[in-house]
């Protein structure tokens, strides 16, 4: 299932007594959703927003407070951009973890058998119910105390510009106390009876839930962690998202006159989720007594930390300092039983392989995705405008170490390189169809991948001894030693920019999702393709020959 099929289904599944509204609170959701993947404006998000919490009646004095706060939220991080060094959108963000967190829930039985396994149905008659509202809650509004870290983000890059301005920009940590007598435990939302509505016990025993061997460690964490943000010099902005949730909830539930169940299961798990999404990763995924957190452990934790940190596209930079950021177009994902594989798309830049690799890494210090996702967690990244980046390269002149007569003929090469490779494929097979027939039938990377192999020539050949050039004295064929040394740099030159490109290893080849068995060592690699790099580089000098250039001595 996809984004969209996966909303509908999830939605279909809710049963009209898990929400507070009308039936067709539901259908206006579904479809505030459906029009923001069509189109993820300011105005749409709006509307999810708003409606996801009318689902709950979720109203006091102010309406409804969580959205109206994720309002005041964006509208804060647009205004004060002018002031911080560097910062991302968080509004449109939040819908996009909410939908991929849904498509991953909807496909994987795995997630889904575990979330009943942890929470049951909590305070709704259907599992579906239960995880719309924990994981609508969670993911919309986990960042919705973020301005009171841009504050603080504010605040240090003032003193920073004032340290500079003195020469001295060392050593300089600002840190903002809320209260100098103020602490976790000092903090009471609600009380309902006999039950405690303080801050302290209520994430403690959301975290806790699953975790019976670091009670009183995760007790103590959350009762000192304002002292801890004040000495550390940081701010958290998830502690204050989950404090503003569990506020609302308290006096929304209450003012309605509702039972206690809901607040002390469904609402502070999903609290503690978003205490753990920032929490999590800088104090305990490197304590031996938890490392990654395993999914079982918090379930909504767990999947709020995955598709937070996955969630990397469509991400509006604000900040001084935002410059030298790329930007992720968009996002393709397919998930099954036992695989998860995310494909980033730029439109106007190539990124490094070890980027997305240091991602896959990143995620996988603070998660067990491999227990998740036995048969793989993969991250890449593609250009879906490689060739017209290219370009622009060679005019700007980035590549001036590849003769002039070179580039200028690049398309001409590669097209020649294409043509070539036809000719071989139709030889060995010449009942079957071509898969590209013409250059123009080839997407733009694979363009793009003629065209990386015909520029790297000048490193082939250089490594020989050898140059590129109109005249002198000419090279009629490399001897069989070469032609080996050769066709393994191809293939290493291919392996990177395939990796470069969105492709990853696996067993069976398959172009869609770009998924290739030969992404491995020369050694690893069967003879037949092996002969088709040999060819590769026995065409190089005939190829070149056809834009007159030449291998010289």
């Amino acid at each position: 299932m996809d984004t969209r099929e996966s909303i509908i289904g999830l939605l279909e599944s809710v049963s009209p007594s898990d929400v507070e509204c009308r039936a067709s609170g539901l259908h206006y959701f579904n479809k505030s959703l459906q029009d923001f993947i069509d189109n993820p404006s300011v105005a749409n998000a709006e509307k999810v927003y708003l409606f996801f919490s009318g689902l709950y009646q979720l109203s006091d004095e102010n309406e409804a407070p969580l959205a109206n706060m994720m309002d005041l939220m964006h509208s804060y991080e647009e205004n004060v951009s002018r002031f911080t060094e560097k910062h991302r959108d968080h509004y449109i963000h939040s819908i996009n973890v909410f939908l991929l967190g849904v498509e991953i829930f909807q496909n994987c039985s795995k997630v889904r058998v575990i979330f009943e396994s942890c929470y049951g149905t909590g305070s709704f008659s259907t599992l579906s119910g239960l995880f719309l509202f924990i994981w609508g809650n969670s993911a919309l509004f986990h960042d919705v105390g973020y301005p009171i870290e841009i504050a603080s983000n504010q605040a240090k890059s003032f003193v920073r510009q004032i340290c500079r301005a003195n020469g001295n920009v060392k050593n300089v940590k600002i840190g903002i106390k809320i209260d100098s007598e103020l602490d976790v435990e000092d903090i009471d939302l609600c009380r309902w009876g006999e039950k405690s509505g303080n801050v302290c016990d209520l994430l403690s025993d959301g975290i806790n839930k699953n975790m019976d061997n670091s009670v009183e460690f995760v007790h103590d964490l959350v009762s000192n962690y304002m002292r801890n943000m004040f000495e550390g010099r940081f701010v958290d902005h998830g502690f204050f998202s989950a404090v503003m949730l569990m506020r609302t909830y308290a006096e929304s539930l209450q003012s309605a006159g509702r039972s206690s169940e809901r607040f002390y299961t469904d609402v502070v798990t999903a609290a503690s989720a978003i205490f753990m999404h920032n929490m999590y990763p800088y104090n305990l995924a490197k304590n031996p007594l938890f490392g990654p957190l395993k999914i079982e452990m918090h379930p909504a934790g767990f999947l709020l930390m995955l598709c937070d940190g996955l969630q990397e596209w469509n991400r509006k930079g604000y900040g001084s300092c935002n410059e030298d950021t790329f930007f992720l177009k968009s996002c393709g994902v397919i998930i099954s039983e036992s695989f998860l594989r995310i494909n980033y798309i730029t439109c106007d830049e190539i990124i490094s392989h070890s980027i997305v690799k240091d991602k896959e890494l990143e995620m996988k210090s603070i998660l067990d995705l491999d227990d998740l996702f036995p048969n793989g967690f993969k991250i890449s990244c593609s250009c879906d405008s490689q060739v017209d980046v290219l370009f622009k390269k060679i005019n700007s002149g980035a590549y001036d170490n590849v003769p002039r007569p070179l580039l200028d003929s690049i398309e001409d090469i590669a097209r020649a390189i294409h043509k070539d490779y036809n000719r071989h494929r139709l030889a060995e097979n010449p009942d079957e169809e071509l898969e590209y027939p013409e250059w123009d039938d080839l997407s733009q990377d694979l363009q793009y991948s003629n065209m990386s192999q015909a520029m790297d020539y000048v490193n082939k050949v250089e490594y020989l001894g050898y140059h590129i050039g109109l005249k002198g004295t000419e090279v009629s064929q490399f001897t069989p030693e070469e032609v080996e040394v050769l066709s393994i740099m191809e293939h290493n030159r291919w392996v990177e920019e395939r990796l470069s490109n969105g492709w990853v290893f696996g067993p069976e080849k398959n172009t869609d999702l770009r998924i290739s068995p030969y992404l491995t060592s020369w050694e690893n690699i069967p003879e037949s393709i092996r002969e088709y790099d040999r060819q590769a580089v026995r065409n190089i000098i005939p190829i070149l020959e056809t834009a007159g250039l030449h291998v010289l001595m």
